[in-house]
């Protein structure tokens, strides 16, 4: 949960190995969700991908309408967490987890919680955009010190590295659904699309910082400078990066397959509003 929710998506993921780790029961690994509002970040992820479908031709367009359908149907945010939690239990190690838990139920790691799940439930983005960027322009023009603490979150979270990731496999999986649909004027060969979306790599690293500079200084405003450093202290803690990697690699691997389901719900979607 601890993403923004980038306005442009991802394709190929390089997933490690892991065999040989020890295994955690699939329970702790939901409960441990449900205490850090994962729930809560799925459905604003959802919610903003859903919204997205304006940029398209414009609400009641045509392919508005199968990209609401394709959300909605590939993107279904109870079978993600499912999904999410199988993962877990193949890569995360049972102390590591352990170990999260009783961070996350400090009185720090609730709070940090409050305020996540806030500032991602569904129907904020508008806000958090518009605040957020506001009160980084002042963290800039002050050069305060928050800015290298946004700085270690981010790195700490490998959540620019993510971000791309994310951008990439859905920016792929929606030229691929428009390309057969014969939405467009020309056909385009996967290894078309890959070049076309690789192309664009650099402009959504920029934006996608950004945007996690927009996110973290609107999340975290009401945090104190100390909170703040304690959080970030155990996000690059051996814990925090063990869970926050294995939670980033589990994502990965869901949106992977949902990003391409999502190309082809796109296309047989736009086929049926045009009969």
């Amino acid at each position: 949960m601890r993403r923004v929710l980038p306005a442009c998506f991802a394709f190929i993921l390089i997933l490690g190995s892991f065999a040989g780790r020890p295994a955690i029961a699939s329970q702790q690994a939901q409960d441990f969700l449900e205490l850090i509002g994962y729930d809560t970040y799925i459905e604003g992820f959802v919610d903003s991908l859903v919204q997205s479908d304006g940029q398209l031709g414009g609400d009641g367009s045509d392919l508005s309408i199968a990209w609401d359908l394709a959300a909605s149907t590939v993107f279904v945010p109870s079978e993600m967490i499912g999904e999410v939690v199988v993962h877990l239990d193949e890569t995360l190690k049972q102390g590591d987890l352990e170990a999260a838990v009783d961070f996350y139920q400090s009185d720090l790691g609730r709070l940090v919680t409050e305020m996540e799940v806030k500032a991602q439930a569904p129907g904020m983005a508008q806000e958090a955009d518009a605040r957020g960027a506001e009160i980084l322009a002042d963290l800039i023009e002050r050069e305060d010190d928050r800015l290298e603490a946004y700085t270690g979150l981010i790195e700490a979270l490998g959540a620019l590295d993510s971000g791309v990731v994310t951008a990439m496999n859905l920016n792929f999986a929606i030229y691929d659904g428009m390309s057969r649909s014969g939405r467009l004027p020309y056909q385009l060969s996967e290894a078309e699309i890959l070049n076309l979306v690789s192309s664009q790599q650099e402009i959504m690293r920029s934006q996608i910082r950004n945007q996690l500079y927009i996110s973290f200084a609107y999340t975290y405003r009401d945090l104190s400078d100390e909170d703040l450093a304690k959080y970030v202290a155990f996000l690059i803690s051996d814990t925090g990066r063990a869970v926050y990697g294995s939670l980033e690699l589990s994502m990965e691997r869901v949106l992977s397959q949902r990003a391409r389901d999502f190309g082809g719900k796109l296309a047989e979607f736009q086929g049926i509003q045009e009969l």
